[in-house]
């Protein structure tokens, strides 16, 4: 596994403590807060779906996360069972781990109120800028084989463009990947909306 990898991995924490840092330094916001997201996945049949209850405030649907003004949302997803303690193919009893992690600017009908994205759309600008910054072209945060994938992976919204440009939305696409038949992914897309810094 790459440095980068294993970062986004398991260091993202430690990186959401730096930026908060920074942006109480520097003074250009109200100073920002974190917002710890733990996102249960579980596996049924042949999908994954997010044990979470909704928390936007419009066009609700579960798993629909809400990063609320002046907070940095620091977001561990999770396979059941791994809640407290990492895991990896090779330890018994892991049906899966999380191979992927994908975000989108665009809904699925081109509808702000979507419960899936539309992840062959060009991002928007914002997402890189003012959320997570280093996503790649194709919306990828988080990548990993198999045989270097857990059970928990984690990511940071920096959640930071200017609440007066209003609320900003995006989806994200979390994939689990069999153990034992790699061909086997589980997928799961629900959206997130950004209320930014004051």
């Amino acid at each position: 596994m790459s440095a980068f990898k294993k970062t986004m991995a398991v260091g993202l924490p430690a990186l959401a403590g730096a930026a908060l840092g920074i942006f109480g330094f520097a003074g250009l916001f109200s100073e920002p807060q974190l917002d710890y997201f733990g996102v249960k996945l579980e596996i049924d049949g042949n999908r994954l779906v997010v044990d979470k209850s909704n928390k936007c405030n419009n066009g609700p649907h579960n798993g629909c996360l809400l990063f609320e003004e002046n907070k940095i949302g620091v977001i561990k997803f999770y396979l059941t069972g791994s809640k407290n303690k990492v895991r990896t193919c090779d330890d018994n009893n892991v049906d899966a781990v999380i191979t992927s992690i994908h975000l989108t600017t665009k809904g699925f009908n081109d509808s702000p109120d979507d419960e899936k994205g539309d992840y062959n759309a060009t991002l928007d600008p914002w997402l890189e800028e003012f959320a997570f910054p280093g996503v790649k072209p194709d919306g990828e945060v988080y990548l990993a084989d198999v045989e270097d994938a857990r059970t928990q992976a984690w990511i940071v919204n920096m959640n930071s463009h200017l609440s007066e440009d209003g609320l900003k939305r995006f989806w994200y696409k979390v994939t689990a990947t069999d153990c034992g038949d790699k061909k086997i992914t589980y997928v799961t897309d629900p959206r997130a909306d950004n209320e930014g810094r004051s």
